[in-house]
């Protein structure tokens, strides 16, 4: 029987496909080896100790990742809650990522700069419910009698400045109280991101491979990329980081969209609250100190090269204010640094500020903190 012409060429059309097959396999599989592989991994693949910050993960931005090691090298540590042995402390701080060691490194913790400068005790504990401010977890401290126990000279609140304004300015519940015991089992924490599970590395083969190339191409068209990266990218006058990307500045979305959220109304009410905190701590012999970190965007603004977005008004808003309590000014403090030429005051590739930030910080304020513990 005589075959038609067609499938006697079936074989060699079968072995094209096949081969057209594993030709477009090897492509796609080498690929993402080679983006994975030179790039994407060393945004994705790294781990405690070792540490990068969210900005580059979250922006795919090779060129201003820092990469770090923690490690903590100064002779004394602050304390946090489950190492607490029951003995007065001198110095008892909350507050957020930046309280907590949010940015990794060498010695990320400022409570060790002020520890090892003031040669005290200093406590850290975290806020007592996610849904109470930390005004409120020291009002619950002083309505239980906790602070009788820890006997604190100073308490200090720390928080990021572009969430401040609502921290601060709401309504506070000066009657709240819990019990002695519920606050001590709260409190007894160690790190600020004890028991979060690090996301687990994803395959060669995954979407990331694909976002990397977007993203980096969509950055040279606008600062924003994608909406759902929050990395916002600008250049800056000159190399303020020692990273590839030296003169890039990488900041959380947030920096620049809230910032019309700030008011001097807000502002007061918030130095209001805090007044009337500090007031209630006075009788105690307790002097609060109130620390907001400063906002990437908000410090590194007079150094970019063309202002897109509304400068920041809350620390003008703020200081002329009248106080009850020490107001820890980061912005002037580190804008004197970045104006005597210091490099990575905060790091590159984090919404969170580098141990030189934290070491400024700290010897700004220890004078003042040496008077109050005396």
């Amino acid at each position: 029987m005589k075959l038609p012409f067609n499938y006697l060429l079936y074989p060699l059309k079968a072995r094209r496909f096949y081969r057209l097959f594993l030709i477009l396999m090897l492509i796609f599989v080498g690929y993402h080896a080679i983006v994975w592989y030179f790039f994407t991994s060393k945004l994705l693949d790294v781990h405690h100790p070792h540490h990068i910050g969210d900005l580059a993960r979250i922006g795919y931005q090779y060129d201003s990742a820092h990469y770090r090691l923690a490690e903590r090298t100064l002779p004394r540590h602050y304390i946090n809650g489950a190492d607490y042995d029951g003995k007065p402390v001198d110095i008892l701080t909350v507050g957020d990522s930046f309280s907590n060691g949010g940015g990794g490194g060498a010695n990320p913790y400022y409570q060790d700069f002020l520890a090892t400068g003031c040669q005290c005790r200093v406590l850290n504990l975290q806020q007592l419910f996610d849904d109470v401010t930390y005004i409120e977890t020291v009002i619950a401290w002083i309505n239980s009698g906790y602070l009788n126990i820890l006997r604190p000279k100073i308490i200090l609140i720390e928080s990021i400045a572009r969430s401040s304004f609502g921290r601060f300015s709401v309504a506070q519940n000066w009657e709240l109280n819990a019990s002695l015991k519920l606050i001590q089992d709260k409190t007894a924490f160690s790190d600020w991101g004890e028991g979060v599970v690090l996301a687990a590395t994803p395959p060669i083969i995954n979407t990331a491979n694909y976002k990397y190339p977007l993203y980096n191409l969509y950055y040279q068209f606008s600062p924003t990329a994608f909406d759902k990266s929050h990395t916002y990218k600008l250049p800056l006058k000159e190399e303020l980081f020692s990273v590839k990307a030296g003169s890039t500045l990488l900041f959380y979305d947030q920096d620049a969209t809230g910032i019309h959220l700030i008011t001097q109304a807000y502002v007061t009410k918030m130095n209001d609250n805090l007044n009337r905190l500090a007031l209630l701590l006075k009788p105690l012999g307790i002097a609060l100190y109130v620390m907001p970190a400063v906002d990437k965007y908000d410090l590194y603004q007079p150094f970019l090269s063309s202002d897109l977005f509304a400068k920041n008004p809350l620390f003008e808003f703020w200081r002329p204010l009248r106080k009850e309590y020490i107001f820890v000014d980061t912005k002037a403090i580190l804008s004197r640094a970045l104006q005597s030429g210091v490099k990575d005051v905060f790091f590159a590739d984090d919404t969170h500020w580098s141990p030189v930030a934290s070491e400024a910080v700290a010897k700004a304020i220890l004078p003042k903190l040496k008077i109050d513990l005396n």
